[in-house]
């Protein structure tokens, strides 16, 4: 919906006044903090004027005929996998190394991942969704330039953890954001990670949180599928 939002403003606002970096991250952290209620009311808005927004339905894509696509000229809607393959990409590009091996392979589990979805006797609720991986390069990006660290092998065991958990044939419920199930606590989590990106201080207790619920999650979920077997 942000991205959307910007393209919208790219259009009716000059180039040179558009600002992009800054409306780019108002337009997330705006709609991150405020999420479900700001969501839900632009697009009470937008149907409103009887406009379609955002065209982004599902978590991933949308599913539309090639048919309708040529009539309205629009193409295909960004996707999630896309983003965060470029993500995994950039961060790998930055810190290079023997972190490439382990980011192309997230990267194929990410697109692994999504090609389930549309498969109808896919069971879902398995394994980590792949924003799990984005939280967690955002956590040790942030540690790395809060307190100068080597975050190299950090990365490693990053991108080669989430890509072995984002496949895994069971369910992982006990992480952070998958116990927050109402519109409250889905705020309080996006408010934690918000503050640990802007007050380096919280980032040690941030980070313990989120990747020891992962690992303890994995654990538990990996024991139950062992016992069902």
């Amino acid at each position: 919906m942000a991205c959307e939002l910007v393209k919208k403003r790219k259009t009716l606002v000059p180039e040179r006044f558009r600002c992009l970096p800054v409306v780019g991250r108002l337009a997330y952290w705006g709609l991150r903090l405020g999420y479900p209620w700001n969501t839900n009311l632009i697009s009470w808005l937008f149907a409103g004027t009887g406009c379609e927004f955002p065209s982004l339905t599902n978590h991933f894509f949308v599913l539309r005929p090639i048919s309708q696509v040529a009539a309205d000229g629009r193409g295909a809607p960004s996707c999630d996998a896309v983003t965060h393959i470029l993500i995994a990409m950039v961060v790998d590009a930055r810190y290079g190394g023997v972190v490439l091996a382990p980011s192309l392979l997230s990267a194929v589990a990410i697109l692994i991942r999504v090609v389930q979805r549309v498969d109808p006797s896919h069971v879902s609720g398995m394994g980590t969704p792949t924003n799990e991986l984005m939280r967690h390069l955002l956590l040790l990006t942030v540690l790395q330039q809060a307190f100068g660290f080597d975050i190299t092998p950090y990365l490693f065991a990053a991108y080669l953890w989430n890509s072995v958990s984002m496949l895994v044939p069971f369910a992982m419920p006990h992480l952070d954001r998958s116990k927050a199930r109402t519109a409250t606590a889905v705020l309080g989590v996006n408010v934690v990670l918000a503050a640990a990106s802007f007050a380096p201080a919280t980032v040690p207790f941030v980070a313990a949180a989120f990747l020891g619920t992962h690992l303890y999650s994995f654990a538990a979920g990996c024991l139950g599928w062992r016992r069902m077997a």
